[in-house]
């Protein structure tokens, strides 16, 4: 009896010494509106759990400002880290942007892309409006390919050629490209 009261005193004093505690800054942004508990991906793959700020989605494709435990914000960048995640969103770096994961498939995963795009009115100002382009990657393969709306009928079908139904389908134009959720879920179902 006495050794088992030792090992789970033993086991908890280090639980506590490997548990990192939050912070009172951490947790004050913690009850803040624009904050989600998260995690990033570092470049060597380990999983780092913070705070994301999500206040402007268009801006999560290009930088995303992390709340460590200990309450440090750091800003990265898309060749920062590998990634980075909160709640049921999941976000992937190509070094260059952040493509969150709308959808994953065996062959096939949908992304989006989210960007600020700005317009002069008249003399007097600015328009500003975000723009969501869409990507796929098919397993295997490390670049996103962009899905193009202008030539979305012609472009993708042929890109879908080895599932005959699905790019059959397109250029039928039974699927358009506001339908491409489901066009990558059947691509992936195709034998």
């Amino acid at each position: 009896m006495k050794s088992i009261l030792t090992l789970i005193f033993l086991f908890t004093l280090i639980n506590v010494g490997y548990t990192q505690q939050e912070s009172e800054e951490y947790l004050n942004l913690k009850n803040k509106y624009y904050y989600r508990e998260g995690y990033i991906v570092d470049n060597d793959s380990v999983k780092i759990k913070g705070l994301i700020k999500i206040k402007h989605e268009y801006k999560l494709s290009e930088i995303v400002l992390f709340v460590s435990l200990d309450g440090e914000v750091i800003k990265y960048r898309p060749d920062d880290i590998k990634g980075f995640s909160y709640s049921i969103y999941k976000f992937f770096s190509d070094g260059t942007n952040f493509y969150h994961c709308q959808y994953t498939g065996r062959k096939m995963s949908l992304y989006s892309l989210t960007k600020r795009e700005y317009s002069q009115v008249g003399n007097t100002g600015m328009y500003a409006s975000s723009i969501e382009s869409f990507y796929v990657k098919r397993s295997g393969d490390s670049e996103y390919t962009l899905v193009k709306k202008g030539r979305f009928k012609r472009d993708f079908s042929a890109y879908l050629s080895d599932c005959d139904k699905v790019a059959q389908k397109i250029l039928n134009k039974e699927y358009k490209y506001k339908d491409i959720k489901r066009i990558v879920r059947e691509y992936n179902f195709c034998e």
